[in-house]
């Protein structure tokens, strides 16, 4: 029997470390290479200086790893003065932006043991000899409260330095830092398959698996991060990895891709793909992103239509293109006039609260393969947290350049607990998160300048709209969007008070 599952987390929120003095491997198998400024809080672990585990920054003298990695086949701790920490370092093998620490006290968790279960409460905390000075390259990140579940079916990123051949014993060829996601597994499902190995999966861990790339993806002691908190570290048993190399790893979820890129480098798509995709322009030169609603109706952001000092833009200077996979060419086929501009009567320009605004095309457009409406997510639905929501546009590719690229590019990035991202713009005068926007972000993955107005779609629905944020791809700050059952009622009546009635039946009103 085959067994996808790609690798065993120890679960932080509910007290982790491990019973096992088990020889190490580390892997992360196909993953996408990334700067440590993507990942900041991970750390490499150095035992007589050599390269021999991931880790976590907790705090300025606190590094979280796994229990296997900082003791003997014997279950003896290795002595502190033989190891030493290394962080914000894109590859494990070259120095840091500060110096390699010391360790100087290993902490074991008083449950871990050689004997008993394997692989059970196998976490350490090793405090530094000094603090780490954070920085872009260098952040602490917090762990998952107590009780904080790993359900089935989210995605978490991993990270590490480490081995990208599944049954080496080698040094790591390359120690070069790269990410992925991982699907968490049902936990039930895992302990009945495990049992099979004559493996015990306990409450403390987790697992999960990583689509499509054929390979065990993990780097033992490394973070497992899931809305920007830390929810596990990764650790595995050699044997098990060999016995599932071939197909731990496999699955697709939902049928779909593994992306590990965003807008700002995402990936290329044909405009089949997001047929609801509009790009909105101002005398036929781009302005930013918009989605097919209903035949004569497309929505955008408010923020778009926006015109110094106070006021909008006139309808006779914007149009809507759509049906094409290029954004900014002279002029193309489907370009629509727009009579009528209507943002949302609430709209806040300084608290970008309201983020939204419905155009009114001159002609009803026909639908083809290229050109349709998305359904909308009806009024006060549930946000999907955790969940992973499809972002389109043809905005910028570089978060530090952010210039038009203006081909139509898709990636998944997660909607994030609404209390997470409040708490990560508390600090910011500038942005305010109400309860009619929501969060999502990735690693190294985002919506960029030039994208806003273009929709976020989970289940084939639209769910959001890009709106705004602190930069793009950044670790610390996710994308903000307007949140579509905040808005639905009005987006109802807007449409339904101006539009012909055999025309109303169509994506918005068969929901």
């Amino acid at each position: 029997m085959l067994f996808p599952i790609s690798f065993i987390l120890v679960a932080l929120s509910t007290a982790a470390s491990a019973k096992s003095g088990i020889g190490k491997v580390n892997y992360i198998v196909g993953g996408q290479k990334i700067p440590v400024t993507n990942a900041p809080y991970q750390a490499a672990l150095f035992r007589k200086y050599e390269f021999s585990c991931g880790g976590a920054v907790v705090a300025p003298i606190w590094i979280l790893t796994a229990g296997h990695c900082v003791t003997t086949l014997a279950g003896e701790l290795f002595p502190p003065l033989d190891l030493f920490v290394r962080v914000g370092a894109d590859d494990a093998n070259v120095n840091g932006d500060q110096p390699d620490q010391p360790v100087d006290t290993v902490f074991l968790h008083p449950f871990y043991a050689r004997e008993g279960v394997g692989l059970d409460y196998d976490t350490a905390l090793l405090r530094l000899t000094g603090r780490l000075q954070f920085s872009d390259q260098v952040r602490c990140i917090p762990i998952a409260p107590p009780g904080t579940p790993a359900t089935a079916g989210t995605v978490a990123i991993v990270t590490g330095y480490g081995q990208s051949i599944p049954n080496s014993v080698e040094p790591p060829s390359s120690t070069e830092l790269k990410a992925l996601e991982v699907t968490i597994y049902d936990h039930v499902d895992c302990q009945h398959r495990y049992a099979a190995l004559g493996k015990e999966i306990t409450d403390r861990m987790f697992c999960a698996g990583a689509p499509g790339q054929g390979t065990c993806h993990y780097d033992s002691g490394g973070p497992a991060v899931q809305s920007g908190q830390l929810l596990g570290i990764t650790m595995w048993k050699p044997i098990v990895c060999i016995a599932l190399v071939l197909t731990c790893c496999a699955l697709e979820i939902n049928g779909k891709r593994n992306r590990f890129n965003r807008i700002v480098g995402g990936d290329l798509i044909s405009i089949t793909e997001a047929p609801y995709q509009a790009a909105i322009l101002i005398n036929l030169r781009f302005l930013c992103g918009g989605v097919v609603l209903a035949p004569s109706w497309v929505l955008t952001t408010a923020l778009c239509m926006v015109y110094p000092p106070g006021g909008y833009l006139a309808p006779g200077v914007v149009q809507v293109r759509l049906g094409t996979e290029d954004g900014n060419i002279a002029w193309g086929p489907n370009d629509k006039p727009v009579v009528a501009v209507v943002p949302h009567p609430n709209f806040n320009k300084a608290t970008k609260n309201f983020n939204v605004a419905l155009l009114k095309m001159k002609q009803n457009i026909a639908y083809e393969t290229r050109i349709k409406c998305i359904k909308l997510v009806d009024a006060n639905a549930p946000l999907p947290v955790d969940q992973q929501v499809e972002v389109t546009g043809y905005g910028s590719t570089d978060p530090e350049k952010p210039a038009l690229d203006a081909k139509l590019r898709s990636v998944d990035v997660t909607i994030v607990d609404p209390d997470l991202c409040y708490l990560k713009y508390q600090a910011d005068e500038e942005i305010t998160i109400t309860r009619n926007m929501f969060c999502a972000a990735g690693l190294g993955r985002d919506a960029c300048q030039y994208d806003a107005g273009g929709p976020a779609v989970y289940q084939d629905r639209l769910v959001g709209l890009i709106s705004h944020g602190a930069g793009c791809a950044s670790m610390d700050f996710p994308g903000i969007y307007t949140r579509i059952s905040a808005v639905r009622g009005w987006i109802d009546a807007v449409i339904k008070k101006n539009t012909r009635k055999e025309s109303n039946g169509k994506c918005i009103f068969d929901n």
